[in-house]
């Protein structure tokens, strides 16, 4: 082993500094800013010694000397940086074989020799200023086997197994004082193996990667920042040569390999790497199993201000084999559980490594191509006090090998996740995802292997009277490429969360699911379908102040062939006290038959009168469903927008408000776009006096909307007094009545359709009536552009009796209907009611028309305006859906006046 130390640099410039000094001040100056001290230590192990060649005739070849270990220790003394690398010597080849004659067959060559063992120790702690040590060990690699010669006879060469590759271990240590930062790392890496073979007969093999037995690191300051990294990768096993099969990758576990101390900031990371299998040449040869990898960190912290910490996992990738059996990708394991008293942010990832690929047919190995490793992270991060806490887990299945001819095809690997976090009340942020591995690749007719599903179900969850945030995100592998025969589908994606939170302040909720795309075939007909992915979610917040904010995507897999594109459902409520707002998108997949069909299906509500709540659904496919539902109590302010983009399908706008909490009295808006193209529906209602009421205006072209449908049931005196100037006859009806309700039914063609469409939208009222009354419906007007539409029906029906049912194919006939003119709807008796508005529009190109109403009720035998309030006349409402209980069942035109007096409707 050689060593050096270099300090040279610092002591020149220390002497020189000395020489220049003319008084102690600037003597003592040139001291100070002297740099600091650094020692670099080196040390290597020597080489094995070569094997002794075979004697003549058919000896042998002797086995190779081990490679010698190699160490370095930097530290002990005062400096502010060391730095201490290792490295194992490698191992001797084999000896060579001796010749053979007719007779006697020519010898193996030697067994390689194993590598040298490296091992590195720095440590740094000066007395003042910043602290940095650094540890990097390589094992050495471990010697090929010697070569045998052919045999005369024609016996073909033989050898024996590489040697295994040298462990490795490192260790670093910093120690800071003050406010000065502390830098800890540690490097290690096993050695990798000799090549094997190659072999005649079986029992030989690659070396074996060399493992990692530590690498630890730890620093410490007062107040300083400090960063410590850990990072250990399984060395590659050996190559397998001729028949030889090949070495494996070395298993890696890194646990609680760092650790920090500070009253600052606090950075910590740890990766375990699992070394690479061997690959194999030969028809009998197996390939190398890549590594597993494991890395845990569990730590408890009392100190740091902010913690910022790391924990990865990586498989080892399998080694390929020409015809002989592959392996399996190395699985990987992350986990993490840490608490603090500061900010927290905490990752952990894990990758599976990839399956082996294998690129001839052997009926000896029928299972040809290998699976891609699977991948698990897991988290959980917790703060007391009012420290923000932000968590991450992913996970990434190994990728699939390759398969040859008719063999079977192989799936790409498993992920899983699981993430938490707490803190007092501090902001909460929590997310996890999962990505499937692709399917392994058919080759030569083989089929291409599926990609993996990923099913997450409440994965994440999280606690604070803070602000919580939770993100969950499931992707499905893609499918294996087949270019002769049948491709891989995609992985199909589930992703569903069930969350009441009890205490936090706001939530805010993200969700997706994302199917793999299908594999590809020279053969369009053959490649893979595209991965279907649905989302589904039941959220709620416990504090009625609490807003709730989330949104959906559920988007299906391509299907590069044929086939339709993967499916996509999305399914999704929320429910808060004050604010819920709900927006998804259900997307299906591309493919050469079109997409997929989608469906998108949101509710949102909000349980305090003046709420707010939104839901926004948008649905993309062949079929696109699009449901979008608000429920509100009181002066909610409720808007549901539905879009629908496909060939069929339907975009469907629900709106339905509670006069009073337990439902007094009810109104749902409906509004229904025909998809065919683009279409987007809106629905509102509520019951404000607060909120005005602004009628949509056709006149000079479309609002954008398909379908819409508006409703205020408790309009101001000065809201009512406005949709009713100019409107006498309206105005005479509805005096001294009690309004049910002011409202806007409309259409307009959609966005690039095809063909004829028919729109509609609707307004149910539910009521009960203190006494028998009256019910008057006061059209005030329509406005349109471009003809209005080709057709166009109005209705109004109560439980199983249609009390107006009429249609027009003339803008100039319906704008004559209802531009101020009164219906009367009968008399009513006193108890439940209920009553359906409808408008529906009919048309195939470019055209809109929309409608504005008003719905009194007035107590039988009351001919004037009463003095007293507006409402008079309603008595207590009750929830109910119920038939009206008709006294009289046939509407008819009130006579219209034109000198009646505006005020009249309003109260004085």
């Amino acid at each position: 082993m050689t060593s050096s130390v270099n300090r040279a640099a610092a002591r020149v410039a220390l002497r020189i500094s000395r020489i220049s000094c003319l008084s102690l001040l600037p003597c003592l100056l040139g001291t100070a800013l002297a740099p600091a001290h650094a020692a670099v230590v080196t040390g290597t192990g020597c080489a094995g010694t070569p094997g002794t060649p075979g004697s003549v005739p058919g000896g042998n070849g002797g086995a190779g000397g081990n490679g010698c270990a190699g160490s370095a220790t930097a530290g002990g003394n005062g400096d502010a940086s060391n730095t201490a690398l290792a490295t194992g010597g490698k191992g001797g080849q084999g000896g060579e074989g001796g010749a053979g004659t007719d007779a006697t067959d020519a010898g193996r060559g030697g067994r390689g020799g194993a590598g040298g063992a490296a091992s590195a120790l720095a440590q740094a702690s000066p007395a003042l200023g910043a602290a940095q040590a650094e540890a990097r060990a390589q094992g050495g690699a471990g010697g090929d086997a010697g070569t045998g010669p052919a045999s005369p006879s024609g016996e073909p060469p033989r050898s024996d197994s590489g040697g295994a590759g040298g462990n490795a271990a490192a260790s670093a240590t910093a120690v800071a004082a003050g406010a000065s930062s502390a830098q800890a790392i540690a490097w290690a890496r096993g050695g990798d193996g000799g090549l094997g073979g190659p072999a005649n007969g079986s029992g030989l093999t690659g070396g074996d990667g060399g493992g990692v037995t530590a690498a630890t690191a730890s620093a410490s300051s007062t107040t300083g920042a400090v960063t410590v990294s850990s990072t250990a990768t399984g060395g590659a096993g050996g190559f397998g040569h001729g028949e030889a099969d090949a070495g494996r990758g070395a298993d890696q576990v890194l646990a609680n390999a760092v650790s920090g101390s500070t009253a600052g900031s606090l950075s910590l990371t740890q990766v375990a790497i699992g070394g690479q299998g061997g690959a194999s040449d030969g028809s009998f040869g197996s390939a190398g199993q890549g590594g597993a990898a494991s890395s845990g960190l569990s730590r408890s912290d009392s100190l740091a201000a902010s913690q910022t910490i790391t924990v990865a996992a990586t498989g080892g990738r399998s080694g390929d084999a020409l015809a002989g059996l592959t392996r399996p990708g190395g699985a990987a394991t992350a986990s993490a559980d840490v608490s603090g008293v500061g900010t927290l942010w905490l990752s952990t990832t894990a990758t599976g490594g990839d399956g082996g690929n294998n690129s001839q047919t052997n009926s000896h190995a029928p299972e040809n191509g290998n699976i891609g490793g699977a991948a698990s992270a897991i988290v959980h991060g917790r703060v007391a006090g009012a420290g923000a806490v932000t968590v991450l887990a992913e996970a990434q299945g190994g990728k699939g090998g390759a398969v040859v001819g008719s063999q079977s095809s192989v799936a790409g690997g498993a992920a899983g996740v699981l993430a938490s976090g707490e803190s007092g009340s501090g902001a909460v942020s929590v997310s996890g995802q999962a990505h499937g591995g692709a399917g392994g690749a058919g080759l030569n007719g083989a089929f291409g292997g599926s990609g993996a599903s990923v099913f997450l179900a409440n994965a994440v969850s999280g606690s604070t009277a803070g602000a919580l945030s939770l993100s969950q995100l499931a992707t499905g592998g893609a499918g294996g490429d087949a270019p002769q025969g049948w491709a891989g589908g995609g992985g199909s994606s589930s992703n569903r969360l069930v969350w009441a939170d009890p205490q936090a302040s706001a939530l805010n909720i993200t969700l997706a699911a994302r199917g793999g795309a299908g594999g590809r075939s020279a053969l369009q007909a053959r490649s893979g379908a595209g991965g279907v992915a649905s989302v589904e979610a039941e959220l709620s917040t416990g504090l009625a102040s609490a807003p709730l904010v989330a949104s959906f995507e559920a988007t299906g897999g391509q299907s590069p062939g044929g086939l339709e594109g993967g499916a996509a459902t999305l399914s999704a409520g929320g429910s808060s006290g004050s604010h819920t707002v709900l927006s998804g998108v259900a997307q299906a997949g591309k493919g050469g038959a079109g997409r997929g069909a989608a469906s998108a299906t949101l509710n949102a509500v909000t349980t305090l009168a003046g709420g707010h709540a939104r839901a926004s659904s948008s649905a993309v496919g062949s079929e696109a469903q699009a449901l979008a539902q608000t429920l509100g109590v009181g002066a909610a302010d409720l808007r549901s927008d539905a879009q629908a983009q496909g060939q069929s399908g339907a975009a469907t706008a629900v709106s339905r408000v509670d006069s009073t909490a337990g439902g007094a009295a009810q109104i749902e808006t409906r509004a229904v776009a025909v998809a065919g193209g683009a279409a987007h529906s809106q629905a509102s209602s509520t019951f404000s006096k607060a909120a005005g009421f602004s009628f949509p205006n056709l006149g000079s072209g479309s609002n954008g909307l398909q379908a819409f449908a508006f409703s205020n049931g408790a309009p101001s005196a000065t809201t009512l007094n406005a949709a009713l100037v100019g409107k006498p006859n309206v105005a005479a009806a509805v005096a001294g009545g009690s309004v049910l309700g002011l409202g806007s039914l409309g259409a307009n063609y959609g966005n690039l359709p095809t063909g004829s469409r028919t729109h509609s939208a609707s307004t149910t009222y539910g009521f009960s009536l203190a006494s028998t009354s009256n019910l008057t419906l006061g059209l005030l007007g329509m406005t349109a552009y471009n003809g209005g539409f080709t057709s166009m029906n109005f209705s109004v029906i109560s439980g199983a009796t249609t009390l107006v049912n009429t249609s027009f194919t003339s803008l100039a006939s319906a704008q004559a209907y209802f531009s101020d003119r009164p219906l009367s709807l009968g008399t009513f008796s006193a108890g439940a009611n209920q009553l359906v508005i409808s408008f529906s529009l009919t048309a195939a190109a470019a055209k809109g028309a929309d409608i504005g109403y008003v719905l009194a009720a007035k107590p039988a035998g009351l001919s004037r305006a009463p003095g007293a309030s507006f409402k008079a006349g309603l008595g207590a409402l009750q929830p109910t859906l119920g038939g009206a209980a008709l006294l009289s069942r046939t509407a008819r035109a009130l006579p219209i006046s034109g000198a009646a007096s505006l005020r009249r409707a309003g109260p004085r």
